[in-house]
């Protein structure tokens, strides 16, 4: 049996994980906080309980009656609520497999749902006047990563976590490192932009549109 003194340093890692990552893609200025109180983890445990169908259906609506997550907007942005769940599983007395194999399942489809969506709203904006600047540059990107990923499970991907980290520079995204198509994509724009073929401002713009539609907030979080 885990020591509560254990619990709480790991739940408290957890946690900050969860807060770390929402404050990168959201740019909310969430404050990490540090659970110093076992009352805490306890009150997370028994709120869980109280609707624990629907948190492990990963419904966005409970998201408000945690008072652990308050502050935490969960119909504007996109929730990883494998570290929410995995919260809730440090906090049991005792392990529950069939309620982990549960949570996989849940977590597994409501990934699956969100690539649908995200992949329809991409498509949708082919033809959308603030993001025509972009859709070039999407289509050689889309070529780059479908060459490098040929021997990847594409069902494994999160359309959202990909765009939102290779759009803000990062090499490494869903676990695949990105290196060769930012800096291949980074030359071809640099490119464009010295032939005239590409204004800077409004490829800005357009970005910034593109993270609004796909529900990423383009704005950086606050020290």
């Amino acid at each position: 049996m885990v020591g509560i003194n254990k619990k709480t340093k790991l739940f408290n890692k957890v946690f900050r994980e969860f807060l770390d990552e929402y404050r990168t893609l959201t740019g909310e200025n969430v404050i990490v906080k540090k659970i110093k109180s076992s009352d805490v983890i306890m009150k997370y445990f028994s709120e869980v309980n109280e609707r624990l169908q629907a948190f492990i259906n990963c419904d966005n609506s409970i998201i408000p009656e945690i008072s652990l997550l308050k502050g935490i907007d969960a119909e504007k942005y996109k929730i990883n609520w494998e570290y929410l769940h995995n919260l809730y599983f440090i906090t049991l007395p005792q392990a529950n497999p069939e309620l982990v194999q549960k949570s996989k399942d849940a977590i597994a489809l409501s990934k699956s749902e969100s690539s649908e969506i995200n992949i329809m709203a991409l498509k949708g904006m082919v033809d959308n006047p603030e993001t025509q600047n972009l859709n070039s540059l999407i289509n050689e990107i889309a070529q780059q990563i479908t060459g490098s990923l040929k021997d990847v499970d594409l069902s494994k991907i999160d359309p959202t976590e990909l765009m939102t980290n290779l759009m803000a520079g990062k090499n490494q995204a869903c676990g695949i490192d990105f290196t060769s198509i930012i800096e291949t994509t980074t030359k071809d724009i640099h490119s464009k932009i010295d032939k005239g073929q590409l204004d800077l401002n409004n490829l800005k713009n357009s970005a910034e549109a593109l993270l609004e539609n796909l529900g990423v907030s383009s704005k950086k979080p606050q020290e």
